[in-house]
């Protein structure tokens, strides 16, 4: 199985709000990115969250004031890599 090196010179790890339309594209436009790893969902199965978090999700209400970081990220993700 092959990683990825995260101190390859090729490859930039960079914290972006993913609920942010615009901090999306300023991430891929800024650095001249030609091609991005979504590795992020809005829903989350993870153990600590609420009954309520957990039926939300599954109701289709896991989003932030934005929307979700599916509904809002991933859209413009595509925007960027136009």
């Amino acid at each position: 199985t092959q990683t990825f090196d995260p101190t390859n010179q090729l490859l930039t790890i960079r914290k972006t709000d993913l609920g942010s339309k615009q901090d999306v594209i300023d991430a891929i436009q800024s650095t001249g990115a030609d091609c991005a790893m979504w590795c992020a969902t809005g829903f989350s199965d993870s153990p600590d969250q609420s009954i309520w978090t957990k039926l939300s999700a599954i109701f289709g209400f896991a989003t932030n004031s934005q929307g979700s970081i599916d509904a809002v990220g991933l859209p413009a993700l595509g925007e960027a890599l136009k």
